[in-house]
Parts: C-alpha cells; sequence; structure tokens
C-alpha cells in the first residue's frame, strides 16, 4: 500500500493538485498498460449498443442504430462536436481568446506571424523571458518547446514549431509564443457534463 503524500505550506498548486486528487487514484490510474485504438474503442461501444456501423473510407463512419443514421466520425472526431467547436480547436490563438473571455486562467502570450522573429523576441522579454513556443495550429503537443530561456532557444523553438504547423488549417501562419507555466498536462474526455476519461502526461507545457 502506497503510503500517504504529505504537503508542506509553500506547496505548490501543481503539487495540491496531485497529492489532493492525482494521488487517491493512483491505483486505478494504473489499471492499464496500454489501451487499444481509439476507433476500434469506439467501435466496440457502438456495438454494446447495438449500432451498425458502415466504413465510409479510412477515417469517416457512420453509426445506424434500427437502420436510422445517429451519427459518424471524421477521424477522431464525432458528428456531436460543432463546426464552431472543431474550427476552434485547430487554432490555439483563438483557443487562448475563447478562454480569456471567458475568464478562464491562460498564460500571457501572442500569437505571431513567422515573419517577425523579432517581434518574438520582444515577446519574450516582455513576458520575463521564460517563455513556451507553438505552432498555432499543431496537434498533439508537436513542435511545443516549453521552458525557453534564451534567444538561441528562441531560434530553435521557432524553426520546430514552423515545422509541426498543420497545412489545413486557417491559423497554419501564425507561432505562439507564451508564458511558461509547468504543470501537468491533462486530457480529460466529456460526455454531456460527466468526464468519462482522462489521461496524464509527464511532460509541462
Amino acid at each position: 500500500m502506497r503510503p500517504a503524500a504529505r504537503l508542506e505550506e509553500s506547496a505548490s498548486v501543481t503539487a495540491r493538485f496531485i497529492v489532493e486528487h492525482v494521488e487517491p487514484m493512483y491505483d486505478e490510474l494504473r489499471q492499464w498498460s496500454s489501451t487499444l485504438p481509439h476507433q476500434e474503442l469506439l467501435q466496440r461501444a457502438a456495438r454494446r449498443k447495438r449500432m451498425t456501423i458502415k466504413i465510409i473510407s479510412e477515417a469517416n463512419q457512420l453509426f445506424f442504430l434500427s437502420g436510422v443514421v445517429v451519427g459518424g466520425m471524421d477521424g477522431v472526431i464525432t458528428s456531436l462536436v460543432s463546426h464552431q467547436a472543431r474550427r476552434l480547436s485547430r487554432s490555439k490563438a483563438m483557443t487562448k481568446k475563447y478562454l480569456q473571455t471567458s475568464e478562464v486562467p491562460t498564460p500571457r502570450g501572442k500569437a505571431i506571424s513567422p515573419t517577425e522573429f523579432s517581434r518574438a523576441v520582444k515577446t519574450m522579454k516582455s513576458l520575463g523571458k521564460r517563455v513556451a513556443v507553438k505552432p498555432s495550429s499543431g496537434r498533439v503537443g508537436k513542435g511545443i518547446t516549453p521552458d525557453i530561456t534564451r534567444e538561441s532557444q528562441l531560434r530553435a523553438a521557432w524553426a520546430k514549431a514552423m515545422a509541426a504547423r498543420s497545412a489545413t488549417s486557417d491559423s497554419r501562419y501564425l507561432i505562439v509564443v507564451e508564458e511558461y507555466a509547468p504543470g501537468l498536462d491533462i486530457r480529460a474526455y466529456v460526455v454531456g457534463s460527466r468526464v468519462v476519461g482522462r489521461s496524464l502526461a509527464s511532460r509541462s507545457t
């Protein structure tokens, strides 16, 4: 049995989150060493609901219930996700604006054109010289460089972010430079108002 974690009064917000929310679920989080591919998990869930699956292409499929189309998949995105949400999720710059408008705590930063590296240097200095660089249109953590403190690191991170940009996104020409916020990288899967799945990563961005 794991010993109970202890917190000091000076513990960071991240440390408190781990002790209060992650540690109590330690055994559950370690239950599976691996899982099936995302698409196969969805197909199994659909069949349990007695749905029929029609494969349109490698990335697209439709779900039928009693002969009626009830939904579908476009890659890993369901038809329940709105066009606005899909457009928003493809742009870190736009996501940041939505979060700020909703008064969600968000690292300060700017979305900058790739031809304006000098502006990126000024932004890094104005933010306190400890930043993260991300392609606005990047996915699954690709092209992200955290904890940059020197201009030489910024230049290398800039090139990495440029190489990882999505060619199909409206925001493909933007690079985000923002405050570095160390902590846990958590992905939560929500259906309705209930969290049905989550995953943790050790890296900080």
